[in-house]
């Protein structure tokens, strides 16, 4: 089901016991983050647990969101920004989703209020070093999983990470990783003569049939002015910081399409 304007609309709206604004979205099999504008950032816990939502993503700003609840999900990606659209959220409940690995939660570092954080029956919460990373990557965090951190986990934390990670650096991993998945997603597949193609999938023919394409793809390129090696790094850059601070999916589409004519264009 889609998360519609309609149906964020007549979802229960409250008072908690804890005195703050709360409006429930459970159980209504979404499948993905969107239409949250027409909340109007009314309210301070936003509950969306036992959907089918894969990727923590696409949130409009909510300055007056606290705490957001997501347990029983299929979540398995998080947005490289949150802090952007959610500068103040103070606890994530993720209960029974799908992170499975260290660099999945690094994203989270993103969130500076964060304070409470729970990942129990995801599979990254069954390795070894998860808890002192997760501490690592969030410093201010006062509890994790429903148990305090103690100073003796941080001074551990950073004994085996080191200092937390710098908004910078996390910016620029993320876009290293998004242009290596655009530039990997682009790659033609050589298929051997004779062999079946998927309708709309881009090959490499090792025959002379390869030719025209190849011509054509050279013609095009020759029309648009290529880049200067310092230019086509700023641009990519440009870019990518737009795709990560995106808040709507058709403008991540947009954008990830100007990348890759970008990519082509001066290959």
């Amino acid at each position: 089901m889609r998360l519609t304007a309609e149906l964020i609309q007549a979802a229960p709206a409250y008072m908690n016991p804890c005195k703050q604004r709360e409006i429930n979205l459970r159980g209504f099999k979404i499948g993905h983050i969107e239409n949250l504008g027409v909340t109007n950032d009314e309210y301070e816990v936003l509950d969306l647990s036992d959907n089918e939502i894969t990727r923590l993503e696409n949130f409009p700003r909510l300055a007056r969101l606290h705490t957001l609840l997501l347990h029983n999900n299929r979540l398995a990606k998080v947005q490289l920004d949150l802090q952007q659209n959610l500068p103040h959220l103070e606890a994530l409940m993720l209960c029974n989703n799908r992170l499975a690995s260290l660099s999945d939660l690094d994203p989270l570092s993103s969130l500076l209020s964060l304070r409470t954080l729970s990942l129990l029956n995801n599979p990254v919460a069954r390795l070894a070093d998860y808890r002192l990373y997760v501490i690592h990557l969030l410093p201010r965090l006062h509890s994790l999983d429903f148990a305090k951190v103690k100073p003796k986990e941080r001074e551990a934390a950073l004994q085996q990470f080191g200092p937390p990670p710098t908004a910078a650096a996390m910016q620029e991993a993320a876009q290293a990783s998004t242009i290596a998945a655009l530039q990997a997603a682009r790659q033609p597949e050589k298929v051997a003569p004779g062999q079946a193609v998927p309708m709309g999938q881009a090959v490499s023919l090792s025959t002379s049939y390869a030719q025209p394409s190849s011509y054509a793809a050279s013609s095009a390129a020759a029309a648009t002015p290529r880049l200067s090696s310092e230019e086509l790094s700023a641009e990519k850059q440009r870019l990518v910081g737009l795709i990560a601070a995106a808040t709507k999916l058709e403008e991540v589409n947009a954008l990830q399409k100007q990348l890759e004519t970008l990519i082509a264009n001066n290959a």
